[in-house]
């Protein structure tokens, strides 16, 4: 009798024993893909974020490429009406008389 109750305390222990390891096997595996999920979610982001940076970025060279070019001309011009400036300056303090020049192409040497 003693080694029958021995016996069924050992199954019952094997038995729980198995039951335990199932139990933490599936919550294992639940766990795991909780977490594979998140990681999964978060690489999506991630790289959805980085293109929304990258496109914004490109939007702004593209801007700023615009503003040098506009900033570029704006100098050549600026300095060849000035070098105009200058020469009509000079030429007035040394006498010479330049030929007439019409008000509108003065105005747009400036």
């Amino acid at each position: 009798m003693a080694q029958r109750t021995a016996d069924n305390y050992m199954t019952q222990a094997q038995e729980e024993s198995h039951s335990l390891l199932g139990e933490a096997r599936d919550q294992c595996d639940q766990l795991t893909r909780e977490a594979r999920d998140r990681a999964n979610d978060l690489e999506q982001k991630t790289r959805r974020r980085h293109r929304e940076a990258t496109a914004q970025l490109e939007t702004k060279r593209a801007g700023l490429i615009v503003e040098i070019d506009e900033m570029t001309d704006f100098i050549a011009n600026y300095r060849t009406a000035l070098e105009q400036h200058i020469r009509r300056q000079t030429n007035h303090l040394d006498g010479v008389t330049e030929p007439a020049a019409s008000f509108e192409s003065r105005s747009a040497a400036i």
